[in-house]
């Protein structure tokens, strides 16, 4: 959010700033809630009269649920609609807000419907997703982005390691999966057909009072199939295909907005393991260094320093640790990054990065990063960078110039604040 602060500032807007979190947690405090939140509605007002403000751009829902539902004349919405503002929401935690059921709790759905609101997601299938399951006006893609003045390249950096990731936690490897650590060239089709029999299992829980589980269970194992195939395509796309086969099973999923994304979940257990099997794979071959996270559950040594959390402010550092830093999604995310790609790159460190739809949108493999598909290519890509002292350096580069050229907050404010919205201003001012 301090990255859209500032960008909003770069754009010559005159943006404020407002903390929910205080806000939230003075309202369950409360003896008087409907009292409180009528002061909060009327301090929020005289806030907005004073700055002018037209918009407000939020991460994730903002305090739309928790600062209650409001009327207004286009129907229910947040306390920013009903204070007259367009509400921008980047739902950068897409799919799991099926977890944490923030975009699926009670109200939610007819709240975030309101005319007012757009919402910013990561992919495009993403959106197609949400638009079709949840129903929401103004869905569309727009990446994440960084802010380039505030993570910068760490000087005079000297590497530890070959290659380094930054986690917030790894997951044991599956029992089944466990055998192919030691071949030079594990076939992902074969680990995620490897994946199928657990994937079911879980499926099977998910479907037990569901009506035609025979069914059911032949549109899991099918889809299943298809995605071990085509793994850069959505679950969502793969089910596109199955409409006319399996329509009444799909309507049933997606009956439910919280049922289907529970349902997504539960088969993307067929592919979890890709984060967790990579490293572990890698940690066999190259000088690998894990930060952020403790690494025993994948049996990989570390410095003393290692398992602390990485703090934003220290991510360059830790970063250059590494001739080179590695990315590799979590299995919800086949299509578009995360912001750790942004924020390897912002450290001036070159990145490689396992093979997801869109990537190449966003930066040239090759020439600005490195992405595999395969063992042998990411060892390739690792050794390369390793072995040419200039390479590394020049990739970076690269994609760091491409970066701040393309893929600001400021290109991400705005893409968020040209979005249609039921009243447009040719004067915007951005809380």
């Amino acid at each position: 959010m301090l990255g859209m602060l500032r960008a909003c500032e770069s754009l010559g807007l005159r943006p404020g700033s407002v903390e929910v979190g205080p806000i939230v947690t003075q309202l369950a405090r409360t003896t008087d809630p409907v009292g409180t939140i009528k002061s909060i509605h009327a301090r929020l007002r005289l806030l907005v009269e004073a700055g002018n403000f037209t918009d407000v751009l939020s991460y994730a829902n903002a305090g739309g649920i928790e600062l209650g539902k409001w009327t207004t004349p286009s129907g229910p919405g947040t306390i920013w609609t009903a204070l007259g503002l367009n509400h921008h929401i980047l739902w950068t935690d897409h799919p799991e807000w099926a977890t944490n059921a923030t975009a699926l709790m009670p109200g939610a759905r007819e709240i975030y419907a309101h005319p007012r609101i757009t919402h910013s997601l990561k992919s495009d299938p993403a959106a197609g997703e949400a638009s079709a399951v949840l129903g929401w006006h103004g869905l569309y893609a727009n990446p994440v982005a960084e802010d380039y003045n505030m993570l910068t390249p760490e000087p005079g950096a000297r590497p530890r390691h070959d290659v380094v990731a930054v986690l917030g936690s790894v997951a044991k490897l599956p029992e089944e999966l466990k055998e192919y650590l030691n071949k030079p060239d594990p076939d992902p089709i074969e680990l995620d057909h490897a994946m199928i029999p657990r994937t079911l299992e879980a499926w099977e829980r998910f479907i037990t009072d569901a009506p035609n589980p025979d069914t059911l269970r032949r549109f899991a194992r099918t889809i299943l199939e298809l995605h071990a195939e085509k793994p850069q395509v959505t679950l969502w796309q793969h089910t596109q295909t199955l409409k006319s086969e399996y329509a009444s099973e799909i309507d049933w999923l997606q009956g439910d907005p919280q049922r289907w994304y529970i349902a997504v979940g539960k088969l993307r257990h067929q592919s979890a393991w890709r984060r967790s099997f990579w490293l572990a794979w890698l940690a066999r071959r190259v000088d690998l260094g894990i930060y952020g996270c403790d690494a025993s559950p994948l049996d990989i040594d570390q410095p003393d320093d290692a398992r602390l959390w990485v703090k934003y402010q220290n991510q360059s550092r830790v970063y250059a640790y590494g001739r080179c830093a590695i990315n590799i999604n979590q299995s919800h995310d086949e299509a578009g990054v995360t912001h750790k790609p942004f924020q390897i790159i912002a450290s001036g460190v070159p990145l490689v990065h396992h093979a997801t739809a869109g990537l190449e949108d966003l930066f040239k493999p090759g020439s600005e990063v490195l992405a595999f598909a395969r063992g042998p290519e990411l060892l390739h890509r690792i050794d390369s960078v390793c072995a040419d002292n200039t390479l590394g350096p020049e990739l970076a580069r690269a994609a760091l110039e491409r970066a701040k050229a393309d893929h600001s907050w400021a290109d991400r404010v705005k893409t968020m604040l040209t979005r249609d919205t039921s009243v447009a201003s040719s004067t915007r001012n951005a809380a």
